[in-house]
């Protein structure tokens, strides 16, 4: 797992510290880990992390459902932003 994903697994289990860890195929939509709030919350990161704007339209929330599925989504063709 690269550093953003990393970055993203700790804001999730920060939100939502009961989850304890988990795996990255793990639905956090599906199982209702983040609050609505939490979710514009998460689409910020990911557009601070990867530098690129999210157009909302373009995307479903199926693309966040995973912590896979976000890295495909939002980084197979981004860089990682070192600390």
């Amino acid at each position: 797992m690269n550093d953003n994903m990393i970055k993203i697994k700790e804001w999730i289990v920060s939100k939502a510290p009961g989850i304890g860890d988990f795996d990255n195929d793990f639905n956090i939509i599906e199982h209702g880990i983040l609050q609505s709030l939490h979710f514009l919350e998460l689409v910020y990161l990911i557009e601070q992390l990867s530098g690129q704007i999210i157009d909302m339209s373009l995307v479903s929330t199926s693309d966040f459902s995973t912590l896979n599925q976000i890295e495909r989504s939002f980084f197979s063709n981004v860089q990682v932003k070192e600390s």
